[in-house]
This record gives C-alpha cells, sequence and structure tokens, in this order.
C-alpha cells in the first residue's frame, strides 16, 4: 500500500507535569519504543526480526513519535502522529501505535498521552480531526471521545478505524472520508 499521503504531524512543544514529560522521542530511543509494543504487534517475531521489521517500516518513518517519560527519564509509553489529508477542510491527525512499556501498563499512561496528545494539537496546530484505529477494547478510545467510522469507512476487519472531531464537524468529515478513502495508517 503506498503511503505517499503520509507525513509526520506538527512538531509540539514538550510538556512536564508531575514528574512526567511528553516530548519528541529521539532516535536512540526509537528501540525501546518499538519494543513496547511487540506483544501486541510482533505476531510471534523474535526481538532483532521485530526490531528490524520496525526500523524498516516505511510507515513508521513517516511519522513523528511522541513519549510519555518518567523523572528518571525512563520510557513509560509511545504514540505516532501523522498529518493526514484534511477531511471537511480541516486540520487531520492520525494518532497510532500507542503502546505502554510492559512495566508500566495499567497507570493510565495511555490515556495521559493520548489526551496530551490531543490537547497539543488543538492548542498549538488548531487540529479538529482526529483518526485512529482500535485493535483494543472500542471503550478505552471511545472514554476519550473517539467514535467507530460509519461501517462503509472501516478498511480493515482486524482494527476499528475512528475518529473525534466536533459534532458539527462528523458528516462533513465523514463525506470527505468516503469520497477520499485514506486505509489503514
Amino acid at each position: 500500500m503506498a503511503l505517499d499521503w503520509l507525513c509526520p504531524a506538527p512538531a509540539l512543544p514538550a510538556w512536564c507535569r508531575d514528574g512526567l514529560s511528553l516530548r519528541e522521542a529521539a532516535a536512540a530511543e526509537m528501540d525501546a519504543v518499538y519494543l513496547m509494543g511487540r506483544d501486541a504487534w510482533g505476531d510471534g517475531c523474535g526481538v532483532a526480526e521485530y526490531l528490524r521489521l520496525c526500523r524498516d517500516s516505511r510507515k513508521y518513518r513517516r511519522g513523528r513519535w511522541h513519549v510519555l517519560t518518567a523523572a528518571d527519564g525512563g520510557l513509560l509509553c509511545a504514540a505516532i502522529a501523522y498529518r493526514l489529508p484534511s477531511l471537511a477542510g480541516r486540520l487531520t491527525l492520525g494518532l497510532g501505535s500507542l503502546a505502554t512499556a510492559p512495566e508500566a501498563r495499567g497507570r493510565g499512561h495511555a490515556s495521559l498521552v493520548l489526551n496530551g496528545l490531543l490537547q497539543a494539537y488543538r492548542r498549538h496546530c488548531r487540529a479538529e480531526v482526529f483518526l485512529l484505529f482500535a485493535d483494543i477494547d472500542l471503550r478505552f478510545y471511545q472514554r476519550l471521545g473517539f467514535l467507530p467510522l460509519p461501517a462503509a469507512l472501516q478498511p480493515r476487519a482486524d482494527a476499528v478505524g475512528m475518529a473525534l472531531c466536533a459534532p458539527e464537524l462528523w458528516e462533513p468529515s465523514m463525506r470527505a472520508l468516503a469520497e477520499r478513502p485514506l486505509g489503514y495508517f
């Protein structure tokens, strides 16, 4: 699948709160970032093979990675953000590969990262439409305001496309998505 329409989301300023920092990932951290999701997306690959696949991924190279770190600099959670073709004339971003380090799971880090990115991209970039693909329980994303795309706009059977936007942007965004399907990212 051609991913030429994917490009990195705009850069964001880092923020720190309660001993945690959300910032852009450094190149030296990427192997640790990739390994956070190995149990979910590794399909039984060994570590070396999984890292090779991630390092070679065109999709991963076309996004902007963000990490949540502890006060000691330890990586807790990560996500990727893409600038997508606009929907309904509005800045549209795609979020994905949200993963938490196994030893840090169950503490709300993924919600903090996703909410932090949503707020920052709204504030600093005026993003109004957000898309993602859920391959976990939809309720996690629904609690944050995401809604499943209509069935006709779902490009995959193994992940549910979801969107978040103001209610008045839903119909125009869905019409635009129907006219120019983006596919899975």
